[in-house]
């Protein structure tokens, strides 16, 4: 069994109010692609520069379970701690050029396979000493709650998505799409203008789409590596 959480990121007008400041933006530093399009988004997506995580870490697509650790989760817990942005980030953008995906033991119902950006979701509630297995289910904190304001901690996790497309030029096309997008829905019916500023350029879509009505869920191959904050 792949071991991911689903989750329910169908948010409304809890959203809106987010910007920058409630970011964290990891690029890789071994990865040109990586360093890229962080430099490309941050500004666009008034992303300060301290809510930026620069790793040093493999670019192969999938990685153990000790690279997960020691080279992706370990250095983005330090880096949230160390600007004291635990509380006040909600949503994690990973990059092309951060491992995508953790193998490990097992198959079916018993295996460890999992997706980095699905763990990155956990790490709000392991900073608060939560214990996950690595197998298996876990429960779906947003399940009946989909109207409620999104923030910390009455959701214990990160909203995670992953800029990530063919090649940079793919991404970036990406990026200013959803720009665009964002200005145009900024007038719609679906926005709240007086609550757009100018870091967001109105509603900022949400991070993962998946679907409200399940109670619990298996931890996910991933939502989308195409997805853009």
């Amino acid at each position: 069994m792949v071991r991911l959480l689903f989750l329910p990121l169908l948010f409304t007008a809890s959203l809106f109010a987010q910007t920058g400041d409630n970011v964290l933006l990891v690029v890789n530093r071994n990865s040109e692609v990586s360093r890229k399009i962080g430099e490309y988004y941050r500004p666009r997506r008034s992303v300060p520069i301290r809510n930026v995580c620069t790793l040093s870490t493999t670019t192969a697509e999938e990685i153990d379970w000790k690279t997960y650790l020691t080279g992706i989760e370990q250095p983005i817990a330090a880096c949230l701690k160390k600007e004291r942005l635990v509380e006040k980030v909600l949503y994690i953008v990973t990059t092309l050029g951060v491992p995508l995906k953790v193998d490990g033991p097992g198959s079916g119902p018993m295996s460890e396979h999992a997706a980095v950006d699905s763990e990155l979701a956990l790490l709000y509630g392991k900073l608060k000493g939560e214990k996950y297995q690595r197998m298996g289910w876990v429960p779906n904190p947003l399940f009946m709650k989909r109207d409620a304001p999104f923030r910390h901690p009455a959701f214990p996790l990160y909203a995670v998505t992953r800029l990530a497309a063919y090649d940079f030029n793919d991404v970036k096309a990406m990026i200013d799409r959803s720009l665009a997008a964002a200005t145009a829905a900024s007038s719609s019916s679906t926005c709240n203008p007086k609550r757009t500023t100018s870091a967001t350029t109105g509603c900022a879509p949400p991070p993962c789409s998946c679907p409200p009505h399940a109670p619990r869920s298996r931890k996910p191959r991933a939502c989308s590596t195409t997805s853009e904050t």
